[in-house]
């Protein structure tokens, strides 16, 4: 039941500027840590913890102002944040711009980086987390390349699957990560620091954009 769908919408403008907004549902444990935190703190805080949370994955150069929650105080229901963002994206040669493949996740760092472990990992709860990113391109810019489709399995206990599409001048990207334990053995760490590290890697692939126009602006 813990799971998170985050869908963003986003127009990358001639001068590399970005804006648009990101959609974020939240069900079982996800939404009860929030609902816990409104609880102990005012709205206010719980909207600043939230924006700081986002802007430790998405990518650099963008920045998020959470516009409201809807159901923080329902627990029937889920959890609805509405978020707006802006700022700029992706790094410009004179000819190409990089973009991150996953808005969402291209500031994420790895999560084991140790290279053994003495006691289990706590992962919290096991968890589902899906993404949607839809980017607007402008007219003096084209897709030139994108990351291939992968799909990355820890038999019976993780699976992460991320599928990449050019269409005309948008560009998107579907990902999914399903985490099904959450606790693990010392003797399970190899496998589960190798998991997260593919992950991580491929989270930080890029797109490549060529520009149609001689002295582009980004």
């Amino acid at each position: 039941k813990a799971q998170t769908t985050r869908v963003a919408q986003l127009q990358l403008d001639p001068d590399g500027r970005v804006h648009g907004s990101i959609r974020i549902i939240l069900s079982g444990a996800p939404a009860l840590y929030w609902r816990q935190r409104a609880l102990v703190s005012d709205e206010t805080e719980v909207k600043k913890e939230f924006e700081d949370d986002l802007r430790e994955t998405i990518a650099p150069g963008a920045d998020v102002k959470l516009n409201h929650f809807i159901g923080l105080a329902d627990w029937k229901s889920l959890l609805l944040a509405q978020v707006e963002v802006s700022g700029s994206l992706g790094t410009a040669t004179s000819k190409r711009v990089f973009l991150p493949s996953n808005f969402l996740e291209a500031g994420t760092k790895p999560l084991l980086v140790h290279d053994k472990r003495e006691t289990p990992v706590y992962l919290r709860y096991a968890s589902a987390v899906q993404d949607t990113v839809t980017i607007e391109l402008p007219k003096n810019l084209a897709i030139e390349s994108v990351p291939k489709d992968a799909t990355i399995p820890l038999p019976n206990n993780a699976l992460y699957t991320a599928k990449y599409e050019a269409k005309g001048n948008t560009y998107s990207v579907t990902r999914l990560l399903i985490v099904a334990n959450f606790l693990f053995s010392p003797s399970d760490y190899s496998g589960l620091k190798d998991f997260f590290q593919k992950v991580n890697g491929q989270d930080q692939e890029q797109a490549v954009l060529k520009s149609n126009e001689t002295g582009s602006g980004l």
